[in-house]
């Protein structure tokens, strides 16, 4: 058995190096032969100096993807393996710091359910500084934003729908599944735009066509929270980009001069009530209607 881990990359050459030194320090696959790719992301830093670097430390290849959007890049991470003969792409991102056995719980996975394609497991906040109060109030109604999920300690069946679909920072998909498939390029981030979904989407649509996926519990992730994303901006384009994803996924896009003032009105409410909320000492109800309010504004500007 191969296993590739693929790490798509834009401009973040210091927080990519930091991944890099903890993949170099964790247990390796006890019986899987290992590889790894970084798909440079049309990056204008020094990552390519930083990959080579660790080109010494792990079986660690880099490719270059000029079209700018991590679906690309995801995409370009599944030629490679298909490329590299790998029975399984395990993804990360450049900002995160897997468990030490995390890879020999991928792989004891895959032995364990050989006839199963897609596989995924937690993702734990690790933050550059304190968060403020608030924050830490509102946790459940924002954490999504921070790709954080830690939906269970049990193996459990995947399905294709349901809250425990994996995120981008810590899934796993068989090759020979993957390989009939490439992510949405009108998803995922592109530089300051946050359209998200390109992996989940993907997961959904393997899992629907009737493969099997697995919860890995041991399989577990910390990703980095910079203080400048502890605040409501960074929050407002998280969730405006999330609206404007959904509405594309489902194909419900607000033409319509009605369905674009249902969506402004209820934008609206939202807000005045995540004003109330907030005025009232309540951030959990407040920033409930917070992200609700801007994920009706993304609605209508998909």
């Amino acid at each position: 058995m191969k296993i590739l881990v693929g790490i798509p990359t834009f401009n973040r050459a210091e927080s990519l190096a930091r991944t890099l030194e903890r993949f170099a320090n964790i247990t390796r696959p006890r019986h899987a032969e290992l590889c790894m790719v970084v798909v440079n992301n049309n990056c204008t830093d020094h990552t390519d100096e930083v990959v080579r670097q660790f080109q010494s430390r792990l079986p660690l290849q880099l490719v270059h993807e000029p079209r700018a959007g991590v679906s690309y890049a995801r995409t370009a991470i599944m030629e490679f393996a298909v490329k590299q003969s790998a029975d399984y792409i395990v993804f990360a991102d450049d900002d995160v710091l897997p468990a030490l056995n995390w890879l020999p719980a991928y792989e004891a996975a895959f032995l364990k359910h050989p006839d199963s394609a897609v596989f995924g497991g937690s993702i734990e906040p690790w933050f550059e500084v304190d968060p403020p109060t608030w924050l830490i109030n509102a946790w459940p109604a924002v954490h999504s934003a921070y790709g954080i999920h830690n939906d269970g300690k049990n193996e459990e069946p995947l399905l294709p729908t349901g809250s425990k679909t994996p995120f981008g920072a810590n899934y796993a998909i068989r090759t020979k599944e993957h390989a009939a498939h490439r992510y949405d390029p009108l998803l995922g981030i592109r530089g300051n735009t946050r359209f998200g979904g390109e992996e989940t989407v993907m997961i959904r649509r393997i899992l629907s066509e009737g493969s099997s996926g697995w919860w890995v519990p041991e399989a577990t992730v910390k990703h980095f929270i910079p203080a400048e994303k502890m605040g409501l901006v960074f929050l407002a384009r998280y969730f405006h980009g999330q609206g404007a994803s959904q509405a594309r996924v489902e194909g419900v896009l607000l033409n319509s001069k009605w369905g674009r003032r249902w969506a402004i009105k209820a934008a609206c409410l939202n807000l005045a009530k995540f004003a109330f909320y907030r005025l009232t000492g309540k951030p959990l109800q407040a920033m409930q209607h917070f992200t609700e309010a801007f994920s009706e504004v993304g609605h209508f500007n998909a």
